[in-house]
């Protein structure tokens, strides 16, 4: 696991990114949600640290669950937070020198914050790069999501995308879940 200290870019990266929210940026503030679903690519015996032999049966669906902001554009690019909940993988183990079988699952599921940024490349494709702390029960780590979306607006304030996205994760084993996204904007105006 990164400790905090070496997560701290991606802090500073957030309260950046909000303090110029607070201090005016804000065209219009966007407000969004996107579901994922894929799987996740893992050294399962590297990442959870148990020998092969011991795995039972293990599950790597990745699933993704976000909500996330826009505040402020700078250049053309968006810029904002966001926040997730991710399933990266399931695993089932025999507990080894025990006399007993004796068994132990478990599931990978950290929750994320972080920064996103927004930048249309054609048309109505956009890439959507975020930063993230990645919190997982025991540690804190970084992520980077590159995601790449066609966004197809349905009213004047109302967007929905399809995209792929990847999920690089810098921790035990560097899980990457890989899949499809789906998901809604909507601009919210703002008075000044």
């Amino acid at each position: 696991m990164v400790t905090m200290r070496k997560a701290l870019p991606a802090v500073v990266l957030v309260f950046v990114v909000c303090g110029f929210a607070a201090a005016g940026f804000t065209p219009d503030l966007t407000a969004g949600a996107e579901v994922g679903i894929g799987y996740t690519i893992v050294d399962l015996p590297t990442a959870l640290e148990w020998d092969q032999d011991y795995f039972q049966d293990w599950s790597q669906l990745y699933l993704r669950t976000e909500l996330h902001a826009f505040f402020f554009e700078a250049g053309g690019v968006l810029l904002g937070a966001t926040a997730a909940w991710n399933h990266l993988y399931y695993y089932w183990v025999r507990v080894p020198y025990v006399p007993t079988p004796l068994t132990y699952e478990g599931t990978v599921q950290p929750i994320s914050i972080g920064a996103v940024a927004e930048l249309a490349v054609f048309g109505n494709v956009v890439v959507r790069p975020a930063l993230n702390l990645m919190i997982f029960g025991d540690g804190v780590t970084v992520g980077i999501r590159p995601t790449i979306l066609y966004r197809l607006p349905l009213a004047e304030r109302l967007v929905v995308s399809a995209g792929l996205t990847i999920d690089v994760i810098f921790g035990s084993g560097v899980p990457i879940g890989a899949g499809a996204t789906v998901g809604v904007d909507y601009a919210i105006p703002l008075k000044r």
